[in-house]
């Protein structure tokens, strides 16, 4: 039995949404479980996919496919085999056991005898349908495998915030250059308004 996690960035998140439940369907897979979120710069999918254990490989390379970049890929495999084989044989037994049950029962005269196996061949019957049950749904694990798929998309609001703010500084930047510019031309002037103070002042302190 396997299991995996595919962790990706997207370009457009329903347009992935839309391309994985096509592969799910393709593959006979179902999607189990799925969820949205949305935040101020990015959008989150979360989808939980039940697919074929025969095909699980391959779903995951399509999958991968249609990423824009792969954060996270992890498969992880369980042998089931050792539990499998003790519960089929749990139920081999307790199937044996009922038979004899039914074997006593037929041989039994006593109307005490009959209730007291009837007793015991209706536990035995409530034990091997839990049994079951147990190796119904280990069979339907073994089956299927489970991919979990978390794809995200960012909206892109904190890069326009630094490229405004990266703007910013650069427009200052180019004033500060302009102005420094400016007061270079302008020199010549500030020379002379100095003389002229100077003059002004020595012709004060002479009358």
């Amino acid at each position: 039995m396997k299991t995996g996690e595919l962790v990706f960035e997207t370009k457009n998140v329903d347009s992935s949404e839309s391309h994985i439940q096509q592969l799910t369907e393709s593959f006979n897979a179902y999607v189990q479980q799925k969820d949205k979120r949305s935040s101020a710069d990015r959008i989150d999918y979360d989808i939980e996919v039940k697919v074929p254990s025969a095909r699980f490989d391959a779903y995951v390379d399509a999958v991968t496919k249609h990423a824009y970049e792969v954060d996270r890929k992890q498969i992880t495999t369980k042998d089931q085999t050792e539990q499998y084989i003790d519960i089929a044989a749990r139920l081999k037994n307790k199937k044996e056991l009922e038979e004899r049950y039914r074997q006593l029962l037929d041989e039994a005269e006593a109307v005490e005898d009959m209730l007291a196996i009837e007793e015991k061949l209706s536990k035995v019957r409530e034990e091997i349908e839990s049994v079951e049950r147990r190796l119904r749904h280990l069979q339907q694990r073994v089956n299927y495998s489970t991919l979990r798929i978390n794809f995200y998309q960012n909206t892109g609001a904190s890069l326009q915030f630094f490229e405004s703010l990266g703007n910013a500084f650069a427009k200052g930047w180019t004033i500060f250059l302009r102005l420094v510019l400016l007061i270079s031309h302008l020199w010549m002037l500030f020379v002379l308004a100095g003389l002229i103070y100077l003059g002004f002042k020595l012709f004060r302190k002479k009358r």
